[in-house]
């Protein structure tokens, strides 16, 4: 009886651990989606304000109505970029984004092995009741 008992347990446990290691690799992910958009949005912008506006001024000329206005707009968000892109850099978010690889990795590798345990540990309890 201590014996059923102690496999109850270990498959209790190796369940809860597997259902553990996977919300922690869900969560680690949305963070790391997250991290991926913001970096992809500041790189887009990085390179598409500038072309942008080139291509504007080039087409309308310096002298347009607007172009004063616009390029002024566009120097307050190019102020804002490098505001994000120097946060960026002394955050650390490109190492951040390894990390944040590794542990979704392993934490979905240490899901999966729990859950083995588990469906082992069933089958082990199904030849022992077929065997006896």
């Amino acid at each position: 009886m201590d014996k059923e008992k102690e496999r109850d347990n270990i498959m209790k446990e190796s369940l809860y651990r597997a259902i553990h290691c996977f919300g922690t690799a869900r969560i680690i992910e949305n963070k790391l989606k997250w991290l991926k958009r913001i970096d992809k949005m500041v790189k887009f912008i990085g390179l598409a304000l500038p072309v942008s506006v080139g291509s504007f001024v080039i087409a309308s000329g310096r002298n347009a109505t607007f172009t004063q206005d616009l390029l002024f707009a566009v120097g307050i968000l190019s102020f804002l970029q490098l505001i994000v892109i120097l946060w960026s850099l002394i955050d650390s978010w490109n190492i951040k984004q390894v990390n944040y690889l590794g542990a979704v990795s392993k934490n979905m590798y240490l899901s999966n092995l729990f859950r083995e345990i588990k469906i082992d540990m069933v089958k082990m309890r199904k030849c022992i009741q077929i065997y006896i």
